[in-house]
């Protein structure tokens, strides 16, 4: 992605509340015309029948007893992956359980609902190469694993953990880290599930933390990013726990943030940052530098609404949860020149 000058982004921050909606009009991307699309809204997951679309039989039974189709809508959806089966998956607190999507076999399901791994307050989650999905429960204080058929496999974190948000899996490392917002720190296991150490502390030096959410990485390479979030900035860390930088400060600048939340990285290596008050992605380049934002406040396709969480699969399809929207929006990253 080639940096945007500094008058077209102000031009475009400008326009923010101006995107087009109308899907009748094309598509809606970002930057506006006449400049390259970068991004582009796709569609949005708002209930079940995103996966199990009804059957017109189906439609017709439940017409006969007065009763439209019984889709399963999000209550307070929060965290959102994905997996190499191409399956969605989002953690809703309301529900206390994940909701999963599979859309390409017309299938809907949960993790966690019940039984073994019964989640409590799920938040964010990861999957790994296994498409193993790991689940940070913040008031149960573990991370939860469930294999790729929704079996539940281990709980970690037992007396180490105070309130998990988030979780990133460090395939080259084989470890597991988990972004606790209580303990001011990131928490790092093996696969086994044993505590390794813990990377920083409360404060507001280079390395430190006030309530961290969320983190950001690729699986097999590359830096680590997390969401500073009362400290207003993203740090980055390499992948043996060492401090690499930071960026963001509060207000209203082009570099600041005011509620940062989800990180997470494209196939090049970007670093997208939702911040849940500007409703709003930023991208940077991993030294900080501002590339462009998508999103923008409203209800309406494209449109973010208290966004939480961010996941981008390996098609670079770039899933966003709106929290107060009740959806998540799905976007596409079109590539550099």
């Amino acid at each position: 992605m080639r940096a945007i000058s500094l008058s077209l982004l102000l031009f475009t921050l400008s326009c923010a509340h101006h995107v087009e909606t109308d899907l009748e009009s094309g598509p809606i991307v970002w930057p506006p015309p006449p400049e390259k699309a970068r991004i582009t809204w796709l569609e949005m997951i708002d209930s079940s029948d995103y996966a199990e679309p009804p059957s017109g039989f189906q439609s017709f039974v439940w017409s006969l007893v007065g009763r439209s189709n019984p889709e399963v809508r999000f209550k307070k959806p929060f965290g959102v992956t994905s997996d190499s089966r191409g399956r969605v998956f989002v953690s809703d607190t309301g529900w206390e359980a994940v909701l999963v999507f599979d859309k390409a076999n017309g299938k809907f399901g949960w993790r966690g609902r019940s039984g073994r791994g019964q989640l409590n307050s799920p938040l964010g989650m990861e999957t790994d190469q296994r498409d193993h999905l790991f689940v940070a429960d913040a008031e149960l204080q573990r991370v939860y694993e469930y294999g790729p058929d929704g079996e539940f496999l281990s709980a970690i974190g037992a007396g180490v953990l105070e309130r998990p948000s988030d979780v990133a899996i460090l395939e080259d490392k084989a470890e597991i880290w988990v972004v606790d917002s209580a303990l001011d720190g990131i928490a790092t296991f093996d696969f086994n599930g044993q505590h390794l150490r813990t990377i920083g502390n409360k404060g507001a030096a280079p390395g430190e933390f006030s309530h961290p959410t969320h983190i950001g990485t690729l699986p097999r390479s590359g830096d680590v990013f997390v969401a500073d979030t009362m400290n207003f900035r993203v740090q980055t860390f390499d992948r043996d726990g060492g401090f690499v930088g930071e960026w963001g400060q509060n207000g209203d600048c082009l570099r600041c943030f005011s509620r940062v939340k989800g990180v997470a990285l494209d196939s090049v290596g970007h670093v997208y940052v939702v911040d849940a008050a500007f409703n709003n992605v930023r991208i940077f380049q991993p030294g900080g530098e501002l590339l462009l934002f998508f999103g923008e406040g409203g209800n309406l396709p494209g449109q973010l609404w208290l966004p939480s969480s961010i996941h981008i699969d390996e098609n670079d399809r770039i899933y966003v949860v709106s929290q107060y929207s009740w959806r998540v929006n799905v976007y596409q990253y079109t590539g550099a020149d």
